[in-house]
């Protein structure tokens, strides 16, 4: 499975060429990110996020949402051990 994350402002990547990406290409989907330019995952992240987990989810990848949520404790779990030091 295949998933084209755009913004609905890119100058590099108009809806019509996500478009013509997921017409052609095998068990492609997309998501346009209103009002977000080329960057929707820095531009607005919670919805970005929302939409590539729940794809995930759908998609049987299991074990990627696994390392990410890993991930994510670690790092919250390191920021907790340096900010007690600090």
């Amino acid at each position: 499975p295949i998933l084209f994350v755009s913004g609905e402002l890119s100058p590099l990547f108009p809806t019509q060429l996500t478009t013509y990406y997921v017409e052609t290409a095998q068990h492609a989907q997309s998501f346009l990110v209103k009002g977000a330019g080329h960057l929707p995952y820095a531009e607005s992240p919670d919805e970005t996020n929302h939409v590539l987990l729940t794809f995930l989810q759908e998609n049987g990848c299991w074990w990627f949402l696994k390392l990410v949520n890993n991930y994510k404790t670690d790092m919250e779990n390191k920021l907790t051990k340096d900010s007690k030091e600090n």
